[in-house]
């Protein structure tokens, strides 16, 4: 079942809404590694790639080498990485709290958020060690790595910094709502902003004001950018210390790419140029953009609200900082190191050099019913891109006529439009071939999948879906439990770990897991159902299962018993084998007023299907579970979300008391307040949904699916 398929008959319908308010245009991609540290937590290591460990990297700079030097916040320790073998050594500081001058390791740091270098090749750290009250420090660190105090207080949590071309830094105080600057020979002064006083107000020192100024970049002619993370924008200092707004809007905030005057920023928290006048900043926790010398806002990397670990070409990315922190350093080429905060590790960008267009996302195979509609698309990158998609039907390769943009929609798929589909994406320097996709029919009608989205409770109040299997030799099942998941589409209240349980109908436990940990087995397995992408790292629960034909229960806990609101899903990964079907889905949880059991099911093939609908309530009570639904409407939705039927009370009829029989669903009362409905629909997606009758009750209900041969 696609989650936003779900979402069109739950309380959410807006979320498609606030999505497609972001506008982001990778017109300039660049290409993301990690050549040191690892995502599987913080730590304090020396060593090569993933062997290395930080502790909440906060801050890159370049040196005179071409090596990149991070700000290890909370391993107090300014750490040094070669990006050509990703070797990374302790080049100041030790690993132990303290305000320690001295050579290299001797020399002792507290949490250190920020660093910038000089064109001599020293480094200036912003230290948080004096923070407690309203004093932080400025270190200097020389090219040797003798590390001297420059300001010993009166930095009021120092955080980004820049150095003009005269030796002057200027230093982001977000304690105090200021950017100080410093002299060479350590004297401060207000350079911008009115202390104590947090606003978004043009004007001169002690006139003008920040928001929450956390990240500073200077170009060749003194003008100062800084990211005002609480405003969400770019603002700029003139040399007298004028503030004015450089791009973006405090009052309509989000992630908008466009012209300089038209582009938002949702929480931007560092900035970076590089030698020829381009800006690179850190947005919304996920994001890498850019504004051009010339003016224009795109989006270089990461994927928009998905924060995760992963390697790729702009969207094809994804990164995880922290509100207000995360630093990034750009040097001459435009390469960029980056912090990645949350993921403990150093990121290095490199823009695509110019030549050969770039598939960023390869088209994905489709299985549809007979006589339905296949599409098709490719995103790539280049300039003055064209497009020709070919089919191979076995034997000959042919160009497809009129196939000529970014996506091929193929209507009426039959026998003679199945096989596999390329794109030859061009422009003037040449082509590249996507990979194929294949195009297949469905042969038969059957149940394809289940979702269901409810609150899990503890004991007997947990999500439960249950399935059967029926004919001969297994079938692949991926189930899921969704959890952290759902806060992307703005689900609240989420089950922070999920524990997704698999059992046979003994019921003997078949397999259980907590936390999907990056499996690519079950990443292929989210591709092939069309299932929502989970975050890397997430605590989402996934498992793959081969499994003979048999009733099954899958089911969503909270770990140690934590409660939330969670989604459990159950998908066919293997649709063109018709030996082994799902028959029968089903799904129960505690049903209140405001929160109907919802639960969505898919119908697959070429023909109509006709199905039994089930609203358990009252039922319950016959097999021990306490406090069932003592009374139920079911409601059935299609795609569009329109009434397809509905039932209040069953009525206790003979031709429905036989229907049950004949799938072998135990029995109402008669008179019961259960409900129920046969339908006969077409392949689709659908939507049961159980509410409380007197629209006041609360209790456990269940939703089941029964395909009637």
């Amino acid at each position: 079942m696609k989650w936003h398929h779900l979402l069109a008959a739950s309380s959410l319908p807006f979320l498609c809404t606030a999505l497609a308010a972001q506008n982001v245009n990778y017109s300039n991609p660049y290409t993301i590694s990690t050549p040191a540290g690892n995502s599987n937590g913080a730590g304090y290591n020396d060593g090569q790639g993933s062997n290395a460990n930080f502790n909440r990297p906060t801050g890159t700079a370049f040196g005179s080498d071409g090596n990149v030097y991070v700000a290890d916040a909370l391993n107090y320790a300014i750490r040094e990485v070669v990006i050509s073998s990703g070797q990374t050594t302790t080049f100041a500081g030790n690993g132990s709290i303290g305000e320690v001058n001295g050579q290299g390791t001797a020399a002792q740091f507290g949490p250190v958020y920020g660093i910038a270098s000089d064109s001599h090749g020293n480094f200036y750290v912003s230290d948080w060690v004096n923070s407690l009250g309203t004093s932080g420090s400025l270190r200097k660190i020389s090219p040797s790595g003798n590390v001297t105090t420059l300001v010993a207080s009166g930095l009021a949590n120092p955080q980004g910094l820049a150095v003009d071309s005269a030796g002057n830094v200027y230093v982001a105080c977000i304690g105090d709502y200021t950017i100080r600057k410093v002299t060479p020979s350590g004297a401060v002064s207000l350079y911008a902003g009115t202390p104590g006083q947090s606003g978004l107000e043009n004007g001169g020192p002690n006139t003008g004001q920040f928001g929450v100024p956390t990240s500073v970049a200077i170009d060749g002619s003194g003008n100062l950018y800084v990211t005002d993370v609480a405003n969400s924008v770019i603002l700029k200092v003139d040399p007298t210390g004028s503030i004015s707004l450089y791009s973006g809007s405090s009052t309509n905030q989000g992630v908008n790419d466009g012209s300089l005057n038209t582009a938002t920023y949702l929480h931007p928290a560092g900035i970076a140029i590089d030698g020829s006048g381009n800006f690179f900043i850190i947005d919304d926790q996920t994001l890498i953009r850019e504004i051009s010398a010339g003016g224009t806002v795109s989006t270089v990397a990461g994927t928009l609200g998905i924060p995760g670990t992963l390697d790729g070409t702009g969207q094809n990315s994804r990164f995880n900082f922290r509100i207000a922190v995360g630093g990034i350093a750009a040097n001459a080429n435009s390469d960029l190191a980056i912090a990645d905060t949350a993921n403990a590790t150093l990121r290095y960008g490199v823009p695509i050099p110019t030549g050969l267009p770039t598939i960023q996302f390869q088209p994905s195979n489709v299985s549809v019913v007979n006589g339905g509609t296949a599409i098709l698309s490719v995103a790539a990158s280049g300039s003055n891109l064209t497009y020709q998609w070919m089919f191979y039907d076995g034997f000959t390769n042919t160009a497809v006529a009129g196939a000529t943009s970014s996506s091929l929609t193929i209507n009426s798929v039959g026998a003679d439009q199945e096989g596999k589909y390329t794109v030859v994406v061009t422009d003037p320097t040449g082509n590249v071939t996507s990979q194929a996709a294949t195009v297949s029919v469905l042969t038969q009608s059957h149940l394809l999948n289940l979702s269901a989205r409810a609150n899990v409770g503890t004991g007997g109040n947990v999500l439960d879906a249950g399935f059967v299997l029926s004919g001969s030799g297994t079938k692949a099942m991926l189930v899921r439990g969704a959890g952290p998941a759902l806060a992307n589409f703005n689900v609240t209240g989420v089950l922070a770990n999920p524990v997704l349980t698999v059992y046979d109908q003994n019921p003997t436990q078949i397999a259980q897991n907590i936390g999907w940990n990056n499996d690519p087995t079950l990443q292929t397995a989210f591709n092939n159902t069309g299932a929502f992408n989970f975050p890397a790292n997430s605590a989402d629960s996934a498992l793959l299962e081969t499994l003979a034909a048999n009733p099954y229960t899958a089911t969503v806990a909270g770990e140690n018993n934590t409660t939330g609101n969670a989604l459990v899903e159950l998908y066919d990964d293997d649709v063109h084998n018709t030996d082994c079907n799902l028959i029968n889905l089903s799904a129960r949880a505690v049903v209140t007023p405001t929160a109907p059991l919802t639960a969505g099911f898919v119908i697959g093939g070429t023909g109509p299907m006709t199905v039994l609908i089930r609203g358990v309530g009252p039922a319950l009570t016959g097999f021990n579970v306490a406090g069932a639904l003592p009374n139920t409407t079911l409601t059935v939705y299609d795609i569009n979300n329109h009434v397809i039927g509905t039932n209040t009370g069953w009525g206790g009829t003979t031709a429905l008391s036989d229907m049950y029989q004949k799938v072998y669903a135990f029995s109402f009362a008669a008179g019961s307040a259960d409900s129920a409905v046969v339908v006969t629909l077409a392949p689709g997606n659908y939507t049961a949904a159980v509410a409380p009758s007197d629209h006041t009750s609360s209790g456990v209900a269940l939703v089941e699916v029964y395909e009637i041969q």
